[in-house]
């Protein structure tokens, strides 16, 4: 029988691992009490982004995925939009790409007031 707490201590520890290796480099696994922690599974304290980490034997989002990689031209970083009815957006990439995802945006000026004054 797998011990599911000591899984999931294990993969948020690979989880702020991977993160400290594409540049985030405070990351950290939280502790958590009873599921009372707000800081999510993993803390980056110098971005403010809530990072949940989430293992499971078989995710079918794995093959928009993977048709993202499959289908992207060289040069472009595979993503995949989600939304459910009644449900937000979602974004998916892979976590490597995460940083030439940002350089790509800084380069375009996305999110800056440039953009939005163009």
């Amino acid at each position: 029988m797998v011990d599911s707490r000591a899984k999931g201590a294990r993969l948020e520890r690979l989880a702020a691992q991977l993160l400290r290796t594409i540049g985030f480099a405070h990351s950290e696994r939280c502790q958590q009490f009873q599921g009372l922690g707000s800081d999510g599974d993993v803390r980056t304290p110098d971005v403010p982004i809530h990072w949940e980490v989430k293992g499971r034997k078989e995710l079918s989002i794995y093959r928009f995925m993977e048709q993202a990689c499959r289908d992207a031209r060289r040069g472009r970083v595979p993503a995949v939009l989600l939304k459910a009815d009644q449900k937000p957006w979602l974004l998916m990439l892979r976590a490597e790409d995460l940083p030439h995802l940002l350089e790509a945006c800084k380069e375009a000026g996305v999110g800056s007031a440039q953009a939005e004054t163009s």
